[in-house]
């Protein structure tokens, strides 16, 4: 079951990137993902409030922690982005955003079975697949500027994996659904002062606002599946199915933007299915 909320962890992930990458497209990305995460923290804090759950001191100190480093991985990210290359920079942040949590919980102690350990190094290689095997025509740069992006994209990939870690300790009853809030409203808190200071607002129309709700929502429900996966299995393993992400926004851009997929694009889906069947032997 660990194994199904951390694909739909991915799921809520990847459709939300879909859409903030089209709302990005009119509107500053930096307020896109600001505005979303008010949603996405909303909708927690109302499902908080629905089932009860009572806030926990320690809990929601690790969650703010955790929002924390999912607003300075968000920063580090988009600079990577800025700087071209995007799916070489999807691929490295991706990869080391499985990396790192699975690394971690093999020195926390948790021991997967050797066939899941096969499985959870096809899903690297098939992220690495999925996010750079897109055949746009990249401009030249200098290598100062790959090097830069390379390296924004590396710290975005570790931020990234931290907030799995982080958010993996709050793990008190069901005090977690309101740590996750507090790590939403961390990464607004974050975030917040960033937009003022490089005055960064957008207009909303209507296709805007339904693509930064669906972010939200996506986000949302990402975080709680990822919450759900990890109370009832490996951290190693629920991490690196979350990280799968990159996969239904490779999909949804096929379906709803005619994108075509490249020969190692549809190579990276099926290793990442093959990875998936062996890593539910964990």
């Amino acid at each position: 079951m660990a194994l199904v909320f951390g694909l739909l962890t991915a799921l809520g992930f990847g459709i939300g990137d879909f859409l903030a990458g089209f709302a990005a497209r009119r509107a500053p990305a930096m307020a896109v993902v600001f505005s979303a995460k008010i949603i996405g923290g909303t909708l927690l804090l109302f499902t908080t409030l629905m089932l009860g759950g009572r806030t926990d001191g320690v809990d929601s100190l690790w969650a703010a922690a955790a929002g924390v480093a999912l607003g300075l991985g968000s920063l580090a990210y988009y600079r990577a982005l800025a700087l071209g290359w995007m799916g070489l920079v999807a691929a490295v942040t991706g990869v080391w955003s499985a990396l790192v949590p699975f690394g971690i919980g093999l020195l926390l102690g948790e021991r997967p079975a050797l066939l899941a350990i096969g499985g959870v190094m096809a899903v690297i290689i098939a992220i690495a697949l999925v996010s750079g095997g897109a055949s746009t025509r990249q401009k030249r740069h200098s290598l100062r500027r790959v090097s830069r992006g390379l390296a924004e994209a590396t710290l975005a990939g570790v931020l990234f994996g931290l907030f799995f870690i982080l958010l993996d300790q709050a793990q008190n009853s069901d005090a977690i659904f309101a740590a996750a809030s507090a790590m939403l409203a961390a990464a607004v808190t974050f975030m917040g002062p960033v937009l003022l200071m490089n005055r960064q607002t957008f207009r909303p129309t209507r296709s805007l606002m339904f693509a930064v709700v669906g972010v939200g929502i996506c986000s949302g429900f990402g975080t709680l599946c990822f919450i759900l996966a990890v109370r009832n299995g490996l951290l190693s393993i629920v991490a690196i199915a979350g990280a799968l992400s990159p996969i239904p926004t490779a999909a949804c851009a096929r379906l709803f933007l005619a994108e075509q997929l490249t020969g190692r694009q549809l190579s990276g889906f099926l290793l990442a299915m093959v990875g998936v069947v062996l890593m539910s032997t964990a």
